[in-house]
């Protein structure tokens, strides 16, 4: 479990840095950029999560 949380921070982290850089090379606020890059990621990895999670309770995959 402790891995699990350590992937996520790393996954966190660069997804911010990335959004820290996509604002700079626009010129825009770096802290909205690196929020809003971070959110995104961390929107998408729970969707993803959840259209897994569900597709294995209805037994279309299996993990």
């Amino acid at each position: 479990m402790d891995a699990l949380f350590v992937a996520i921070g790393i996954s966190i982290s660069t997804s911010f840095t990335v959004g820290v850089i996509k604002s700079k090379m626009a010129n825009t606020n770096k802290i909205v950029g690196g929020l809003e890059m971070a959110g995104l990621g961390t929107g998408v990895a729970l969707i993803g999560y959840g259209i897994g999670s569900e597709l294995t309770n209805l037994g279309i995959i299996s993990v």
